[in-house]
């Protein structure tokens, strides 16, 4: 037997036909089955021909329907053309007929089913040309499934290709043609419905309508016989059902029904009246029919055929399937209590352990545009309200589509959904769907096992009125919890009704899900508006004002954020618990209570841990107490937890330097090597210049196509560690100049003023006082003391602590105290902030000759953080007090610390400048000659 056909393995050959071989394959770059169909040569035996195969597969692999089998790709091996499907477990219709025909409610169901997925492929412009019983599968759940579509219709010239071979044999099944196409005419969809009627015809009768003893009699009786009604062969069939057969037999198409959506609705129809009517379905299986043909008295269960197999199947093209999506759930409605008392449930989840589901598409089948995304964003709330089960999220879901080479916007479909768990390997993927038939409303939920693609769980709702669907989605989520593990009193605990997390009014809930997609979408902008209109349908709509708190602080606006804030905690009770934990850490953090900003983003990230959470409590550790073995436990955790790549790069950074800040100097290479673009070139600068290589670091920096500020910053840095002084002024000066002066400044422009201040100061006296243009900036920098993520990175604190301690060693002592009592009338009140409060109050000290109290105030700030330039200020205020051996023994320890001094002021202060001035004293001779002090330590 073959072994490999191009990169598949076969295992199997499942048979042989007139157009060539059918294998089983094994896909290991997927790991999947497929079923692979190997064209014979002379069967394409044209480049026309082949062109034309190609395009039809192209058009057939875009069809994306439960009943029909999915084409995957076309290849060429050798001379063979070979097509790439699922593969299904089950057996062809064909086999299972000949035991007889098919109970009545089974044929109306597969009526729907084959309908349904005709109708997908003709709203796509497929034929199929060939539909008889061997070209249906029945897989082991019962579905219906067509296999070769768009097979047949490469085989033929256009549309009117002659009907004989070269030895006068039809291309196709003679039973299951369509008079037009036996006649030659042009054929359309309705040719596929005729043969539909046939099919059915069989499965209903056990005989075909037509068949004759040769084929050239099957054709006659094709165009000319007038087949016996289903009814009067089969008396179980009710009338309804073999008139529509009937009319689908039609000889002149006009005559049958005008699109298998309509075939569809009909049956759905059938099956509703069959299911009122308490039809007897022993077992409620998939039956054979007692007959007058003469099949065994009784009926013979072949397997059982579960309400889950009806409600999950009975799906049609969105245009018409609303009504018979409800019919199908009423038809089986009298089975769903033993089928949900029969569901394996999955294991029970352990305390803290944490599943991955994939949340697919939730279809709306209604009418209600209202519905169209907003209940899908209901119940992703609904599930996030558990700690045990995490939906991935839409930023995971669109790297997911775009290793697939599908677009971001690709709806996740139960195929889409189940590809995308197995790659990310979530445990599950829920899907979800709403329908409605008169004042009723039909929601449901389905679990599937995403690794062996097969429904392990079925949920439905059914109430009356669109005001209770929200009611409804909470006992959905609560059931899909329970099914995937999760206890009874965690669900309990970790539940509120979505109506008070969310909203009751359906508007506020659909402007919410636009704001959302609008965030997601990168505008937020049009966010900001779908979030108040949400707020001003419903005040009280707490989740909203959450969203707006976020939008606001990242747009700079802590008026309007902090307004939300207190409006959005005035509702805390309709918050879920993640949202609540959020703005409290939002709130705490504007009220410079750094405590509890550690507090809230700890408990939020050992309660809900999610990438946010662990990256604010790691930005907190590092910012407001340089705390930075702490900060690099969290930023990896954030990392185990980051969906996206840019969320991977933020942790990589921070991951860097942290290490770096510790003297890691290989796990912060290692982490930067995973950097892309100018942060990476930017990172490696700051490497090189922590293990004192000036030249490399300018190299990176040179490197760098796109300047900006921070390269424009780093090289001054780099002039200043190359001790040329007068340079890096003037490249921070003329770069300054380039700049817009504004009354709010970056931090970039200001770590530019403040590197131009230093250089100018470097002498240590009064003869260069601050530029005018530098004191400008100075003194009109309105900084916000917290960024948008919660971290000082603009703090006016240190900014101002910076230049203070500048001046004072200029001997502008005056100007320094302007600035001390600045700061202490700030309301900044973070941790950090005190020690740079200290350092410029010792500084001053020192300036006026006060060495000892300035040396007993920086021993007491240093033992509650040891900072690079808090300790630099202490062996400054010793080398002034004459106490050399200490001030000798903390040179030491500073210049021990390069990559802390290169690293403290990442995105925290603005004294880099001063660093790198303040590191090339150190490293002079003339160090300890700074004081004619003789004397020693107390």
């Amino acid at each position: 037997m073959v072994e490999m056909i191009g990169p598949y393995r076969v295992h199997d050959r499942l048979g042989v036909g007139g157009m060539g071989e059918v294998y089983k394959a094994y896909d290991e770059r997927l790991d999947r089955w497929v079923a692979i169909k190997r064209i014979r040569p002379d069967r394409l035996d044209s480049e026309d021909n082949r062109e034309r195969f190609k395009r039809e597969a192209r058009a057939t692999a875009k069809l994306n329907h439960p009943s029909i089998v999915h084409l995957y790709g076309i290849f060429q091996e050798d001379e063979s053309d070979c097509i790439v499907m699922e593969y299904v477990e089950g057996e062809t219709l064909d086999r299972i007929l000949a035991n007889g025909p098919l109970d009545a409610y089974r044929v109306a169901s597969l009526g729907y089913e084959i309908a349904s997925g005709l109708a997908e492929a003709h709203s796509n412009g497929i034929l199929h040309r060939d539909l008889k019983a061997e070209n249906i599968i029945i897989t082991g759940k019962g579905r219906a499934k067509i296999l070769d579509f768009g097979l047949a219709k490469p085989l033929l010239d256009q549309e009117l290709d002659p009907m004989l071979t070269g030895k006068g044999q039809l291309v196709g099944t003679s039973r299951a043609m369509s008079p037009e196409y036996v006649g030659g005419d042009a054929i359309d969809h309705r040719s596929d419905l005729f043969s539909l009627g046939v099919l059915l015809y069989e499965c209903s009768t056990g005989k075909s309508p037509f068949k004759a003893h040769n084929t050239l009699a099957t054709l006659k009786q094709v165009m000319l016989h007038r087949q016996t009604p289903v009814h009067e062969i089969n008396t179980d069939v009710p009338p309804t059902m073999s008139e529509l057969i009937d009319r689908l037999l039609a000889k002149e198409p006009a005559k049958r029904p005008q699109s298998a959506e309509d075939v569809a609705v009909e049956f759905g129809q059938i099956l509703s009246q069959m299911s009122s009517s308490t039809i007897d379905l022993p077992g409620g299986g998939f039956v054979r029919s007692s007959t007058s043909s003469g099949t065994a008295e009784g009926t013979t269960s072949l397997r059982a055929f579960s309400a889950s197999d009806t409600v999950l199947d009975l799906r049609a093209p969105r245009r018409w399937v609303p009504i018979v999506s409800i019919l199908a759930v009423l038809v089986v409605g009298a089975f769903m209590l033993g089928y949900f008392l029969q569901q394996p449930k999955r294991n029970s989840l352990a305390d803290g352990e944490v599943i991955q589901i994939v949340l697919g598409e939730f279809e709306n089948n209604t009418s209600d545009p209202q519905f169209e995304n907003t209940l899908a964003q209901a119940f992703r709330v609904g599930l996030e309200q558990s700690r045990a089960i995490q939906a991935l999220p839409p930023s995971q879901i669109r790297e997911a589509l775009q290793r697939m080479e599908r677009p971001a916007d690709t709806e996740l479909d139960r195929d889409v959904a189940v590809e995308i768990a197995r790659r990310e390997n979530a445990e599950g993927v829920v899907l979800g769907s709403i329908a409605q038939v008169g004042p009723q409303y039909v929601l449901t939920a389905e679990v599937v096992n995403p690794h062996e693609d097969t429904s392990r769980h079925l949920a439905k709702q059914v109430v009356e009125g669109d005001t209770r669907v929200l009611a409804a989605l909470d006992e959905l989520t609560r059931d899909v919890r329970a099914y995937l593990g999760e206890s009874r009193e965690a669900i309990q605990r970790d539940s509120r009704p979505l109506e008070r997390v969310t909203t009751a009014r359906l508007a506020a809930l659909e402007a919410y899900t636009a704001g959302v997609a609008q965030v997601e979408n990168g505008d937020p902008d049009a966010a900001v508006g779908f979030f108040r209109r949400a707020i001003e349908i419903d005040p009280g709509f707490a989740m909203a004002h959450a969203k707006l708190v976020v939008l606001h602080s990242n747009e700079g606006n802590r008026s309007l954020a902090e307004r939300h804030v207190g409006l959005a905690l005035a509702e805390s009770d309709r918050l879920t618990d993640l949202e609540k934990l959020y703005v409290e850490g939002w709130a705490a953090r504007w009220n410079g209570s750094s405590e509890d900003v550690v507090e809230v983003w700890r408990l939020m990230s050992e309660l809900h841990p999610v990438y946010e959470a662990h990256l604010n409590l790691g930005l907190s550790y590092w910012f407001y107490y340089a705390q930075y073995a702490e900060a690099e436990k969290a930023f990896a955790a954030a990392l185990t937890l980051a969906t996206s790549e840019l969320e991977r790069q933020n942790c990589r950074w921070f991951l860097g330097y942290s290490a770096l800040a510790q003297d890691n100097v290989e796990a912060a290479r290692m982490h930067f090597e995973h950097l892309d673009g100018t942060d990476y070139q930017l990172a490696l600068a700051d490497l090189a210049r922590a293990t004192g290589d000036s030249s490399s670091a300018e190299s990176f920096l040179n490197s760098i196509v796109e300047e900006s500020v921070e390269s424009d910053y780093r090289k001054g840095l780099v002039l200043l560690d190359q001790k040329l002084n007068r340079q890096a002024e003037k490249l921070f000066l003329d770069s300054l100049r380039l700049l817009s002066t504004e009354s709010s400044l970056s931090q970039e422009e200001l770590n530019l003023a403040l590197g131009a201040a230093v250089v100018q100061m470097a002498d240590y006296s009064v003869s260069r006082p601050l530029g005018r243009s530098v004191e400008i900036l100075v003194e009109n920098a309105t900084v916000n003391p917290l960024s948008v993520d919660g971290r000082p990175s603009s703090s006016k604190v240190s900014f101002l602590a910076s230049i203070g301690k500048a001046e004072a060693r200029a001997g502008l002592v005056q100007q320094a105290s302007g600035r001390l009592e600045t700061l202490r009338s700030s309301p900044e009140s973070l941790p950090i902030s005190t020690a740079f409060v200290a350092i410029l109050e010792g500084e001053i000290m020192v300036a006026r000759g006060d060495n000892e109290d300035a040396v007993e105030l920086f021993e007491g700030s240093l033992k509650q953080f040891d900072l690079w330039q808090l300790r630099e200020s202490y062996a400054f205020a010793l080398r002034a007090g004459g106490y050399k051996t200490k001030a000798e023994s903390q040179r030491e320890i500073l210049l021990s610390r390069r990559p802390l001094a290169v690293v403290e002021c990442i995105n925290m202060c603005f004294s880099q400048a001063a660093a790198a001035m303040q590191y090339q004293d150190l490293l002079s001779d003339s160090w300890p000659e700074l004081s004619s002090s003789t004397s020693e330590e107390l």
